[in-house]
């Protein structure tokens, strides 16, 4: 799996992410890209790629990739690093205040509700009332 997928898949943080995996000697930032570093060996693997580039030219690219059987052991690594901001700030972040939000918004909502059914009652009351004496 390649450690942008892992990244994505797991939400972690770009930033913090890349830069433990550059800390610890996982991966090495190339002109081509990122290649396997010299303490990620036995976990990780260089992926080559080529294309075309803007000049019409074939480029070569690197990215890292984790073997399959080794990406729960490099995440459990990372969590374990103790470093700040280990996941990204996601969009559920902005959906859960969007809805607790909503909620408190329907909580005023119902309680006003409560206070109109009892002045509705009062008023029917005092037209029965009315009626009753008129």
């Amino acid at each position: 799996m390649k450690i942008y997928a892992l990244k994505m898949k797991y939400e972690l943080h770009q930033t913090t992410f890349y830069g433990w995996l550059r800390d610890q000697g996982l991966i090495v930032k190339e002109q081509t890209g990122y290649v396997v570093g010299p303490n990620g060996a036995d976990m990780m693997e260089t992926l080559t790629d080529y294309f075309l580039d803007s000049n019409g030219e074939i480029a070569k690219r690197t990215q890292v990739g984790v073997i399959q059987s080794q990406v729960q052991t490099l995440l459990a690594m990372y969590l374990d690093s103790g470093l700040p901001k280990l996941y990204a700030p996601s969009k559920k972040d902005d959906k859960k205040v969007q809805l607790e939000s909503l909620a408190a918004d329907l909580n005023r909502v119902d309680q006003r509700v409560v206070i109109l059914e009892k002045q509705i009652l009062i008023l029917i009351n005092q037209l029965a009332t009315t009626e009753v004496h008129a």
